[in-house]
């Protein structure tokens, strides 16, 4: 079991703008790079352009960014060239309109895809703390810093307990155990420091405010729910903290692109491949030709997934998920045999397609 929780942060390390310069200008589809090359790299950026704080806090900014895009975010593999999440941000920011040569002080302003997709990314990496946060949102309507810093720790400690009550046997309590040590040893008083808060706190406001879930106050010390159709932007998410087995089922079983429609109060209808068989097949097909790659002509079917998902919530309100693509994939090579081919992965699953070129 994988939980949903990014422990180990620092301010301003969870700005979506920082990994888009990451994806951007600091790593490549195939280039393989040491992290403290693609962390320098980074820094380099932030303080060139006078990014996300001051000296040694953009060191810190850099090298937490460039772990959590790793091992968090999965935007990174190993070696620092772009994972399937990676591409599709790529591929949403080439959408869009943003390049390398863009100023990165642009890159915080973000259009519904980008948003959409960075919120899909922070809710499969870090959702447990981002419906805390929100439930504590939706009950104040209005908080300051010093009050999440009082709840934070307490959020912490329900999220270990949740883990360890849906964990279904003694190997998952000993992984989720592992995960969240960090939390185990606050519980245990061993490494609570109130020094330590802002950064426990402040950067997941702050990815909040960059997607446009939270409206930050001028003295950005106060913060409260985006109100979207007369609907809190928090609302939907701060719901699902008491019920993180409903959350955990959002991915395993239904739809995150309809917990983030709902976030920002977007009236959408179900996709349906008969009824939307052509605006489907287009989207699947623009988004292939962002994401093929050049020599083998595969695309990531994860990634061509999100991007189709996205791109019809943004552009016709639509409602799809990861599953209904691949589904839409397999009916478009029932019916067009020659014009599909699936590769498989190590485990013998399809992971990769290749589309037949229109003439």
């Amino acid at each position: 079991m994988e939980t949903r929780i990014i422990i180990k942060t620092h301010t301003e390390c969870l700005r979506p703008a920082l990994y888009s310069i990451l994806i951007l200008r600091c790593t490549s589809p195939t280039q393989s790079a040491y992290p403290r090359k693609v962390e320098a790299d980074l820094s380099h950026i932030l303080s060139q352009q006078g990014i996300s704080g001051q000296g040694e806090e953009r060191k810190a900014a850099a090298k937490f960014a460039v772990y959590i895009a790793h091992r968090h975010l999965k935007l990174l593999g190993a070696k620092m060239a772009w994972d399937w999440r990676g591409q599709a941000l790529a591929a949403i920011l080439e959408k869009t309109g943003k390049t390398r040569d863009t100023d990165p002080q642009k890159l915080n302003e973000l259009r519904p895809e980008e948003q959409f997709i960075f919120l899909k990314y922070f809710l499969e990496a870090d959702g447990a703390v981002i419906c805390g946060l929100s439930a504590v949102l939706a009950q104040c309507g209005r908080v300051t810093n010093q009050m999440m810093y009082d709840r934070i720790e307490e959020i912490f400690s329900r999220i270990y307990d949740a883990y360890l009550s849906l964990a279904s046997d003694f190997r998952e309590r000993m992984q989720v155990k592992a995960q969240l040590r960090e939390i185990e040893k606050q519980i245990k008083g061993e490494s609570r420091k109130r020094s330590t808060l802002p950064h426990k706190v402040l950067p997941h406001m702050q990815a909040l405010v960059d997607l446009g879930v939270l409206h930050e106050a001028i003295d950005r010390r106060t913060y409260e729910p985006v109100q979207y159709a007369g609907h809190s932007s928090v609302a939907p998410l701060g719901e699902l903290f008491d019920h993180l087995d409903e959350f955990e089922k959002v991915f395993s079983e239904g739809n995150p692109y309809r917990l983030i429609a709902a976030t920002y109060g977007l009236s959408t209808r179900d996709a349906s491949i008969e009824a939307d068989w052509d605006v489907l097949t287009s989207t699947i097909s623009k988004g292939y030709a962002l994401l093929e790659d050049p020599t083998t002509a595969t695309a990531h079917m994860s990634a061509l997934a999100d991007w189709t998902c996205v791109s019809l919530l943004a552009e016709h309100r639509l409602l799809i998920s990861p599953r209904g693509v691949n589904e839409a994939l397999k009916e478009l090579a029932r019916r067009e045999p020659s014009s599909v081919r699936f590769h498989v992965d190590y485990s013998g699953e399809p992971a990769y397609v290749i589309l037949a070129r229109g003439d």
